[in-house]
């Protein structure tokens, strides 16, 4: 009785309130037949930053049709069981890759993937000024990679923009390239050969004239060395004193040179890398591949390949030794392929000592791809060489932001409790990370179009710059990863999205009979016992 009067539910997976989510680029025949087989399904229109789901609405389970929901979103379906049919690809560019940070002097390279493009149609990589810098002419095919590139003669915040154009000439669509180039790093190199070789010859006047300040010593005969200056006043380098190494951020040493370096020379060399953060680049022979022994940093295995060829240049070979580094702890790589890795770096403490299976890369320059030899070596000697310790990082997972859309950012430094504040003075609130006490991570929104700024009111010296443009930027580029993160976000085991339950009251049939057998009982039981 006490049951019947309480009426007692129970928790269950609700199944009865659907919805069907259409964002753009949904199928309409996905469309047709959910409504065929599925009665009741409430129709909902997607608008990013919008509501999608009303509390009255009591949604317990959902299709979201089409290109998906904005990561910003997506919270909205915690709990709610959803199934995510995405549309089909959208027609354009769908994959991009550039450098945002670059230097003058270093080619600017934008490479990406564009979906079902037609035959005649260009992209045109065009300056700040609106000038053509480069072109590539689209093909009927499924979907057709492309690679534009220029170089980079003054430093500051530009805006390049990548456009596509008909047959005629007509601008069918223009997505802006948010580039920051910092002036040209120069840094301090001693090469040190045991004899002259074609592969210093090549390195030494590529690095003289990047503008880099370089001593050579070449060993011409027992005791007797020729010097060469570039870009910096003479410093014989008769032996390797912690005063002499002091002024270098990069030593290029050859494998023998290397192994005839001892007593006092060698231990000076070792703690100028530990304590001073010197960076070395072992350059490779034979003599180093098979005196593993004697570099216990590297560890070499045979390898069949004699060529590499980097991302930016995929039709440019550069040759290698056949041999490859072998994967370690503390082991950093710089280049890798299909095969192993190429060129990297073991990191000891503070400096940095490292090398490559490249092969004469000076040959790369007689052929004409001089383009693909500055790439390759400026690629190691930025990773080798010795780094400044800024107060203070910044860094985004993503190249630019969107008007009225979150921008998320990281920011690393030892201030502690650093204050973020934007152009408008505005103070962004960030956290720290659990794991890291020096990193911190915070989201800004920015409100209008164009370049916008980040400091700390700390340190007012260093900031970051990233541009906001308009929301139909890049429209199918960012479909196209708004579809990768539902399909990760709606099939993950992390994001459980089960059934909601919801209370079902229990049928109080079952009580009645209950109570009704028990009266039936105390009844019946005198009677049997007469």
């Amino acid at each position: 009785m006490a049951l019947i009067a309480l009426k007692p539910v129970r928790l269950v997976e609700a199944e009865k309130n659907k919805a069907l989510i259409l964002t753009p680029g949904y199928n309409e025949e996905q469309l047709d037949s959910l409504q065929k087989e599925t009665r009741n399904l409430k129709i909902l229109r997607y608008e990013p930053g919008e509501p999608v789901l009303e509390e009255e609405d009591k949604i317990t389970s959902a299709f979201i049709l089409g290109h998906g929901i904005s990561s910003f979103d997506l919270w909205q379906f915690d709990g709610i069981s959803s199934s995510f049919l995405p549309g089909d690809r959208p027609d354009g560019v769908i994959k991009l890759r550039y450098k945002e940070k670059n230097s003058i002097g270093k080619s600017f390279i934008i490479q990406g993937k564009y979906n079902n493009p037609k035959n005649g149609n260009q992209l045109v990589l065009k300056g700040p000024g609106g000038s053509k810098l480069d072109s590539i002419s689209l093909k009927d095919a499924k979907n057709q990679s492309f690679s534009l590139k220029t170089s980079l003669k003054a430093k500051g915040n530009f805006l390049y923009s990548l456009v596509e154009k008909d047959s005629l000439g007509n601008v069918l669509s223009l997505n802006p390239v948010p580039v920051r180039v910092a002036d040209r790093q120069i840094l301090k190199i001693l090469i040190l050969n045991a004899f002259p070789t074609f592969e210093t010859k090549y390195l030494k006047n590529f690095l003289a004239e990047s503008g880099h300040k370089v001593v050579v010593r070449s060993q011409l005969t027992r005791g007797r060395f020729k010097f060469e200056y570039f870009n910096t006043e003479r410093l014989p380098v008769n032996s390797l004193s912690e005063e002499i190494l002091a002024n270098f951020d990069l030593l290029v040493i050859d494998a023998n040179q290397l192994k005839n370096i001892g007593g006092t020379n060698y231990d000076n060399l070792h703690k100028a890398i530990r304590e001073q953060g010197l960076g070395v680049f072992i350059q490779p022979d034979l003599s180093l591949f098979n005196a593993s022994r004697e570099f216990p940093e590297f560890d070499f295995t045979t390898n069949n390949n004699s060529e590499f060829r980097l991302k930016e240049w995929p039709n440019v070979p550069v040759k290698t030794y056949s041999f490859i580094i072998q994967d370690r702890f503390r082991f950093q790589p710089i280049h890798e392929s299909e095969s192993g890795i190429l060129s990297g770096y073991t990191k000891l403490q503070n400096g940095r000592m490292g090398t490559s299976v490249f092969k004469n890369t000076y040959q790369l320059i007689l052929d004409g791809n001089t383009a693909v030899y500055q790439a390759l070596w400026s690629q190691l000697i930025e990773k080798l060489a010795k780094k400044k310790n800024p107060v203070i990082e910044w860094n985004s997972d993503s190249f630019m932001a969107y008007a009225n859309e979150p921008f998320s950012f990281k920011v690393r430094t030892t201030i502690q409790d650093p204050e973020i504040i934007d152009n408008q003075q505005n103070e962004i609130p960030i956290k720290s990370n659990i794991d890291i006490p020096t990193l911190w991570e915070g989201t800004t929104f920015s409100r209008e179009k164009g370049w916008q700024f980040l400091t700390a009111t700390q340190d007012t010296t260093s900031g970051f710059y990233y541009y906001a443009g308009d929301k139909k930027d890049w429209s199918s580029l960012r479909a196209q990863e708004t579809m990768q993160q539902n399909l990760r976000y709606f099939n993950s085991d992390l994001n459980s999205n089960q059934l909601q339950k919801v209370q079902e009251p229990i049928n109080l049939f079952w009580f009645y009979i209950i109570f009704l057998c028990s009266i039936g009982f105390l009844w019946l039981e005198p009677k049997m016992s007469n």
